[in-house]
């Protein structure tokens, strides 16, 4: 079993986005919903999904220890 000191829970939607060319690349959007307190966060790309966890100190607020 796994404790953490604090918990997130997050509803995540990915989508792709057809540019109006079809001589681009799609591309991916991305948004997050905090499931307590409804706030939402927009990502134009999968890299600004994954900053926003490391730049918000994610990994260290979600340290977890192992209970046997």
């Amino acid at each position: 079993m796994w404790e953490s000191s604090k918990r997130s829970i997050y509803v995540l939607t990915i989508w792709q986005e057809r540019p109006a060319s079809p001589d681009e690349p799609a591309v991916w959007r991305c948004s997050l919903e905090e499931a307590r307190t409804g706030e939402k966060h927009a990502f134009r790309s999968l890299e600004e999904l994954v900053a926003f966890f490391f730049n918000a100190g994610w990994r260290s607020r979600t340290r977890q220890r192992r209970i046997e």
